[in-house]
């Protein structure tokens, strides 16, 4: 018994040993085989779109030891983030404190609004600095962290709105919220036109609460700022007199949060902005332009789910008395001046419903919603078409007076109309001069006879007559029944039409006229005699407004398109929509003709939109080419230059100046010169799709692209060099073996021989000509500076050690070895000196055309952001130079100085014409000691670039770009002189300025754009615009960008 027990016992015990041991053993690690979708939604997991926190987060409060508690008091969990991220800075806590901050404004929304609302502020306000160094600053890391902050940031907003509002607080006081160790201020600001002011809507939505169906498409911009949309109760004063009872706009909430203050109990200030999105896609936010975030068929979807205006069209057809009072055009945002009109006129039987489909996707477009306003012309379509055409008249000219009576409006005066079947004929009406033809097809007395009483002569002029609106500029007709359709007089139809209910003052008015006085008719059919005609009666081929209209011609300046419906295998003559045949919606003088498959409604077929989408765009681009042509005709007559586009324009239709061309760029080996492989493709896209107005913009790249591009010409002119040898040239700044003494001579001899004015002009044949003209009233001093600018050349040259020999120039009894003492002994003799720092746009083709001065300009991408706009700042290559001039008793020496193409670094002298729309600006003068100072830097910087050239005798192109550009030298003796540069672009690469020399800690010390590391302090870019006056350079959108530049930058907007 006792050795059984131990023997159990002993069994037990291997048995428990064996199971420990192998449990120690055991895996704890293990996976299985998912679908990549699940492991993407879990990456996409957060707050957000779960009710659960991101994976992350999680981690990082469990790697802080805090997930246990935050469990237990998330607030003080918050509250201990946001305290280490002050003291520490831990950028790994910002998107833990964001969501966490958001997941308790969530959770207190119904419980403490203030509190859940500035909790959402301090999720927006790490979300916002989050973006600010990620976006903002251009970073390269792809982060899902930052879509994770910008919704983060975009609901937080969006609920934040809808506590202020549940809060009662008014919009025009200040918003405090307070959560003890952090508080905020929040201000609504409405400063400027794309904003809309808060108290016009009655309350907002949040389009992030909605889903909606009933539209094939949906429309929303995906970008930052909360997307809710406003609501507008029709008020009873004039300037709601277009609005339909209510209406929606899609707006963007945007918090933009103002610096941190140092003082942990000063609350940080933010400013909130309501964008209008129908205006605008973007927004301008810590100086850049971003996309806003926005929905644009959410409002219209709610609006339309109680508000279905298809129900006016049975009733407005049946018992148009009991509408017509409703009769309007009614607008779905308030009027902009800014936005060319659209208005959509509904057919029979029908009411704006019709076109909402083809509305949705027409605003889905950004350039047709930021650029159209959609007006609908609602009217009761019972009505007959007199009636309604006057109505529609009456009240398009009430609206032209309210909003532009002198018709001075660009936009107003480039309205388009769609009218769609009998809306077609209204709108066609708009658009014609009825004289007396109307009038007379029914009466055979004249309007103003005895025979009317007052009242009836002026029904009549309102019915009868009517002339065009010259503001009108397009009409684009659908499916219309321009000569009638047979359907109206089938037997249903006349049946119909007995059982329409007119109203009652036009029956008294009409049938006082037509069945009392049938005397004073003339023969008309005998169904018009004894009934007054409806609409349906009105759309036969037989119909007095039918036959008229369809003979009056659409008024000159109207350019008008047809849609047309057809049913079946025919197309053309002999088809139809079933309601409407190809014949009667047929016109000859239409621009275009677009034959839809698909019955009389045919307006929310895919391909009807689509031709309507097409012919607003056509609509929007011809008229920015006639501004661009006014505008450029406008130059014209105040400059004497052509832009290039307009040159190659008229060249390209001569096929020899195309063939030489193609051959120059396509086979010649020098043809790019100092433009590299992307740019000669460009170029080359350019000629071969004759998108010829890309020149005025060529070529569009970087500072740090174009560095790029002259490093590989640079390489191939190497090899051109290597392949075909030159003669050595003996450098100037050979090592003398004593000393070279010159006298000064000056007055210099002069030549007697008098140049023309255009003896440096090239003849390229085809009426061009290269080179510069020279300027004739310099050709008398033009000995005297070319004999100081070989002086001051070979003086900056001199070496540094005085025991070796140099040149020297004798004044008097003097011996002047530097340039700077040269000036100065000058000054002595009373010689008048200045240095004036000049700045230019750089002409790097010097081009007549036809005697003209040819605009030929390198546009370079500054990546300055445009605010309100999705472009960045092109400005044509500046050019800088210091002028020095010196006026003696008997002789006059101008100089420029500056790092030129041909590689040296130079005093030169000036005797050709800059072209005009070069311009001129002199940013200061220097005089006295100063202007003394600056030609020693001068002669210093001559020293150095030939020491630098020297040592690298390899550069390309004698070291220019590589060593900087003529901006980069003239901003050394700038920096030197005032403590800062005002120059852009400095391409100039420091590796090559690492000695000790004066001149290379100053290049050091200057930004350096070449690298593309960051983008350019707008100060130095607007400081090298060649004019103080922005209203006076030549190219108009130039013009237009640098000034919105400017104004940002000076109101802080811009970063620096």
């Amino acid at each position: 018994m006792r050795n059984a027990l131990r023997r159990f016992i002993l069994s037990s015990v291997l048995s428990l040993t064996v199971l420990l041991l192998g449990s120690g053993c055991a895996s704890n690690y293990s996976f299985r085989n998912i679908d990549s979708v699940y492991t993407f939604q879990k990456f996409n997991e957060s707050r957000l779109v779960s009710e659960k926190v991101s994976p992350d987060t999680i981690q990082y409060l469990r790697l802080n030891f805090l997930d246990q508690e935050y469990l237990q008091d998330p607030e003080s969990v918050v509250a201990k983030l946001v305290d280490r991220f002050d003291k520490t800075g831990e950028p790994e806590s910002v998107i833990p404190i964001a969501e966490l901050s958001y997941c308790e404004g969530f959770r207190l929304e119904h419980r403490n609004e203030l509190k859940s609302a500035a909790y959402y502020a301090l999720c927006a306000s790490f979300c916002y600095d989050y973006l600010s160094k990620g976006i903002f600053g251009k970073t390269n890391n792809i982060s899902s962290k930052l879509l994770l902050a910008a919704g983060l940031y975009n609901s937080s907003v969006s609920r934040g709105v809808m506590l202020w509002q549940t809060s009662k607080t008014p919009w025009s006081k200040d918003l405090v919220l307070d959560l003890g160790y952090r508080k905020f201020t929040i201000a609504v600001k409405n400063d400027n036109s794309n904003l809309m002011d808060p108290s016009f809507f009655s309350r907002f939505y949040s389009s992030y609460d909605y889903e909606v169906e009933g539209f094939t498409n949906k429309y929303r911009l995906n970008g930052l700022g909360a997307s809710i949309f406003g609501e507008h109760v029709k008020r009873d004063i004039p300037e709601d007199y277009n609005y339909p009872k209510l209406f929606f706009l899609p707006m963007t909430a945007v918090l933009e949060f103002n610096n941190k203050p140092d003082d942990k109990g000063t609350a940080r200030s933010a400013d909130l902005r309501f964008y209008n999105a129908m205006r605008t896609g973007s927004m301008d936010l810590g100086g850049h332009p971003f996309r806003i975030d926005a929905d644009f068929t959410v409002p219209l979807n709610v609006y339309l789910a109680n508000n279905d205006p298809g129900q006016f069209s049975f009733a407005g057809l049946r018992n148009p008395a009991s509408l017509v009072a409703r009769s309007n055009i009614f607008m779905l945002e308030p009027y902009d001046p800014d936005k060319i009109p659209v208005i959509l006129v509904h057919g029979l039987y029908s009411s704006p419903g019709t076109f909402l489909e083809m509305y949705n996707d027409l605003i889905g477009i950004p350039e047709v919603r930021e650029r159209c306003q959609f007006w609908f012309f609602f009217y009761p379509s019972g009505l007959p078409i007199a009636e309604s055409s006057s109505i529609f008249r009456g009240k398009l000219k009430a609206i032209h007076e309210k909003y532009d009576p002198k018709s001075e409006n660009e936009n107003f005066n480039n309205m388009m109309v769609v009218g769609h079947s009998m809306g077609g004929i209204l709108s066609k009406m708009l658009s014609q001069d009825s004289g007396d033809e109307m009038y007379n097809a029914v009466f055979k007395v004249p309007v103003d006879s005895t025979d009317f009483t007052p009242d009836e002569k002026q029904m009549l002029k309102e019915k009868m007559f009517f002339t065009h609106f010259p503001f009108i500029k397009r009409t684009v007709f659908i499916a219309t029944p321009h000569r009638g359709s047979d359907i109206a007089i089938a037997w249903w139809a006349r049946l119909l039409s007995r059982t329409i209910s007119l109203p009652a003052n036009f029956v008294n008015a009409t049938s006082g006229v037509l069945l009392h006085k049938k005397e004073l008719l003339r023969e008309m059919p005998p169904e018009y005699q004894d009934i007054i005609p409806t609409s349906v009666q009105a759309l036969s081929p037989k119909s007095i407004a039918v036959q008229v209209t369809s003979r009056l011609p659409i008024w000159k300046d109207v350019k008008y398109h047809s849609i047309i419906g057809i049913r079946g295998a025919e197309t053309g003559p002999g088809s139809s929509d079933g309601i409407v045949p190809y014949e009667s919606s047929h016109l000859d003088g239409a621009l275009s003709e677009y034959l839809v498959r698909d019955s009389h409604t045919c307006v929310s077929n895919p391909y009807t939109i689509i031709e309507v989408k097409r012919l607003v765009l056509l609509h929007l681009k011809e008229i920015d080419e006639q501004k661009a042509a006014a505008r450029e005709k406008d130059a014209g007559r105040s400059s004497t230059f052509v832009k290039f586009s307009r040159v190659m324009s008229e060249l390209s239709k001569n096929q020899e100046f195309m063939d030489a061309l193609m051959a120059r760029v396509g086979r010649n080996p020098n043809a790019g010169g100092l433009m590299g492989p992307e740019e000669i493709q460009i170029l080359k896209r350019i000629i071969f799709f004759r998108d010829f107005a890309a020149f005025d913009r060529f070529p569009g790249l970087t500072v740090k692209g174009m560095g790029i591009s002259v490093a590989i010409a640079g390489e191939k002119a190497k090899k051109r060099k290597a392949e075909n040898p030159e003669p050595e040239k003996q450098p100037v700044d050979a090592v003398l073996t004593e000393n070279i003494i010159e006298d000064l001579r000056l007055p210099a001899p002069k030549d007697e021989k008098q140049p023309a004015a255009d003896a440096l002009l090239k003849d390229l044949g085809f009426g061009l000509q290269a080179g510069d003209k020279i300027d004739l009233s310099k050709t008398k001093t033009v000995s005297d500076s070319r004999r100081m600018a070989f002086m001051l050349n070979r003086l900056s040259l001199n070496p540094a050690e005085k025991d070796k020999p140099r040149y020297m120039v004798k004044l008097g009894e003097k011996l002047i070895d530097s340039p700077n003492t040269l000036v100065e002994e000058l000054m002595k003799s009373g010689c008048k000196v200045e240095v004036k720092d000049a700045r230019y746009f750089a002409n790097f083709g010097d081009l007549f055309y036809k005697g003209m001065e040819v605009l030929t300009a390198y546009w370079l991408n500054t990546e300055i952001p445009v605010p309100g706009t999705d472009s960045s700042l092109l400005v044509p290559v500046s050019h800088s130079q210091h002028e020095l001039h010196i006026d003696g008793a008997d002789f006059s020496i101008e100089l420029s100085f500056y790092f030129g193409i041909d590689g040296k670094v130079e005093f030169r002298i000036v005797d050709t014409l800059d072209q005009s729309w070069v311009l001129g600006r002199i940013a200061r003068t220097y005089s006295g000691k100063d202007a003394v100072e600056v030609v020693r830097l001068e002669g210093e910087i001559i020293k150095t670039y030939e020491r630098i050239k020297k040592d690298n005798p390899d550069l390309p192109f004698g070291g220019y770009y590589a060593l900087g550009v003529c901006d980069d030298v003239n901003a050394a003796i700038e920096y030197r002189m005032t403590g800062e540069t005002t120059l852009f672009p400095l391409p100039h690469d420091v590796k090559y300025f690492q000695g000790d020399s004066e001149v290379e800690k100053i290049m050091r010390n200057l930004p350096s754009d070449g690298r593309g590391d960051s983008i350019p302090d707008p100060k130095r870019v607007l400081g090298s615009i060649p004019i103080d006056d922005l209203s006076k350079i030549p190219m108009p959108a130039l013009r237009e960008h640098l000034k919105k530049v400017k104004d940002a930058y000076g109101q802080g907007r811009l970063a620096k």
